[in-house]
């Protein structure tokens, strides 16, 4: 039997990760031309019902298309919720920043999102590597 390299096992997760980052920040950047209000609140119930159930990577689905089809901002808050549920801090990190980054946030929106991404900052974190 083989074994790999704890340094090939890092990069290997960390090109994982990079293109999973990518391909999810698509959606905070891609809205589409003409809003479809009607499908974004379909989309953002599904999200919640998602929610709700534990199913945390199917409610970021629904939460960043329905984002993409004219729904407001707090999808983003939404996103980095399911992110934090999912341990993934840095992605709720940047689902945070990309909340912030919306120009028609309430004073109280933005200064509840930088809290809680202050708090995330905070955070102590771990690297476990499993290289049975």
């Amino acid at each position: 039997m083989r074994t790999i390299s704890p340094a090939v096992l890092i990069f290997v997760a960390c090109a994982v990760c990079t293109v999973a980052f990518h391909e999810r920040a698509a959606f905070a950047q891609e809205r589409a031309a003409t809003p479809d209000l009607k499908r974004a609140r379909e989309l953002d119930q599904q999200g919640s019902r998602a929610f709700k159930d534990g199913r945390y990577k199917d409610a970021i689905t629904f939460f960043g298309e329905a984002f993409r089809y004219g729904a407001p901002p707090v999808e983003l808050w939404n996103i980095a919720k399911c992110d934090l549920k999912l341990d993934e801090p840095e992605q709720a990190e940047e689902s945070y920043r990309q909340f912030l980054a919306q120009p028609d946030l309430t004073a109280q929106d933005r200064a509840d999102a930088t809290e809680q991404l202050g708090e995330l900052r905070g955070r102590p974190s771990t690297l476990a590597i499993d290289s049975d």
